[in-house]
């Protein structure tokens, strides 16, 4: 499927690249990022050019490792070559090289330097919008491809003509031929000779490409849905032999929850369910629940029709994979969790719906626990558009929490995020409500550790 967006970036800046992908299918602007959107089976090299034909614009997320980055360097040129438009997104106050400067030097572009990073997302998926408009017009107006299109087809036109006429006058000919033949070679016979023309029919092999490869494959592999049937129970029933004894096919999840778990062994895959209805946001975060541990965290969401939403597997030195994403159908959806390496390892889900209710918070501070790694604290409040709202949260212990806040509105839109490693160990900011319904907050831990934190909350009604 085409996409409207490639998000080009180096893996160094892959939080960036994320919230720029967030931001934007927010906007219901399709984008193709990797490794989220590379199928499993196509050589990366050939996925990416792929998906840079059948993109409409590249979004560069342009920062120093970006700028030193071979691979960012060829997917520019590949945009180039196509011929599609490129928004240069500056994070860092750093100068092209001479070999971006090349390609790029005679862009707008936009800068993301200063903090808030989300002002200028908004502005870049203003942009984006914009841009998608203007490339639209052509194929809603029409005028000047009719224009150019009529100078080529009148040549080609008279060409066609001149070639149908000697094709006319070489069927005649051959015709003519085939008819002498019949009746100088076969004109005497009966009507039984098996080598004359009228046998072929019934030894084309015109029926030789028979339903037997369609019939195989409707019955060899009919299609499962994950967790249900007794043939996934059967593929997947590993679970049921772990320590816990407890199956983990189709375990049902709770939104605002964070929950423990473990690969025993190679090739393990653990199954999760919730049912949920079309245009229901989910945010869903997988992580190794062992400091850069063995466990390479492999997710896979699938609708109720079996069919693949979205899948992701991180090697870094985070080893975590998260998705927000807005939901299609109504039904029961599937979580899949395994090692991408096929080993083994224990690892933490967090998991939340945001049509569902998590944790009520009202004005004023409080303290909570972070329990292990990559655990998720869920709040939300009812707020109004132009309402002002304040938050802050901080390390409680001066210990290993970095703290790591995030509001989302009603819409499931990202109004702000930020995260402090620094010696304070603080993030707050406020921010006027630009709609009325429920918000939600999250507070992590950026280092994926955890620890105690102290959250501050007030709402002014605004006039």
């Amino acid at each position: 499927m085409a996409h409207d967006v490639f998000i080009s970036y180096s893996s160094k800046d892959k939080k960036v690249a994320d919230a720029v992908c967030a931001t934007l299918e927010h906007r219901k602007i399709r984008c193709w990022i990797a490794p989220r959107d590379v199928l499993s089976g196509i050589p990366y090299a050939e996925a990416l050019i792929n998906a840079i034909n059948e993109s409409r614009i590249m979004v560069l997320v342009f920062s120093s490792n970006s700028n030193d980055s071979p691979q960012v360097m060829r997917e520019v040129e590949r945009a180039v070559d196509t011929g599609i438009p490129i928004i240069p997104f500056r994070i860092e106050n750093v100068l092209p090289s001479k070999a971006i400067k090349y390609y790029l030097s005679a862009l707008h572009w936009l800068d993301a330097i200063t903090p808030p990073l989300e002002k200028h997302l908004r502005k870049l998926a203003d942009t984006v919008q914009t841009l998608l408009a203007e490339l639209e017009k052509p194929h809603e107006e029409g005028d000047e491809e009719k224009k150019e299109a009529s100078k080529p087809e009148t040549r080609t036109t008279t060409e066609k003509k001149r070639t149908r006429l000697w094709v006319t006058a070489g069927i005649v000919v051959v015709a003519v031929i085939v008819v002498v033949i019949i009746l100088t070679v076969g004109g005497s016979g009966d009507g039984e000779d098996t080598n004359g023309l009228a046998s072929g029919p019934t030894t084309t092999p015109a029926t030789t490409p028979t339903t037997q490869g369609e019939t195989s494959t409707s019955t060899t592999t009919p299609p499962v849905t994950p967790g249900t049937t007794t043939a996934g129970v059967t593929t997947t029933a590993g679970p049921t032999t772990t320590s816990s004894g407890k199956s983990l096919i189709g375990s049902t999840l709770q939104s605002g929850t964070s929950i423990q778990g473990e690969i025993t062994f190679s090739g393990e895959v653990h199954w999760y369910t919730f049912d949920a209805q079309a245009g229901d946001a989910i945010y869903i975060v997988l992580i190794d629940d062992t400091e850069n541990g063995p466990f390479v965290p492999w997710m896979g969401l699938l609708a109720p029709d079996g069919s693949m939403v979205w899948e992701d597997y991180d090697f870094s030195w985070g080893r975590s994979v998260q998705v927000f994403r807005w939901l299609e159908q109504d039904g029961s959806y599937s979580i899949r969790i395994r090692d991408e390496a096929l080993g083994t390892g224990p690892y933490v889900l967090s998991f939340s719906l945001l049509s569902q209710t998590v944790q009520p918070i009202t004005p004023g501070s409080i303290q909570g626990n972070l329990d292990f790694r990559g655990a998720v604290h869920w709040f939300e409040f009812d707020g109004k558009a132009g309402d002002t709202v304040y938050l802050g949260l901080v390390d409680s212990e001066d210990g290993l929490l970095n703290p790591w806040l995030t509001l989302v509105a009603p819409d499931g839109s990202l109004i702000f995020e930020d995260y402090d490693f620094h010696w304070n160990k603080s993030v707050q900011t406020d921010q006027v409500l630009p709609e009325t319904g429920k918000y939600i907050i999250m507070v992590r831990d950026m280092s994926l550790i955890g620890g105690a934190y102290t959250l501050s909350f007030n709402i002014i009604t605004g006039s």
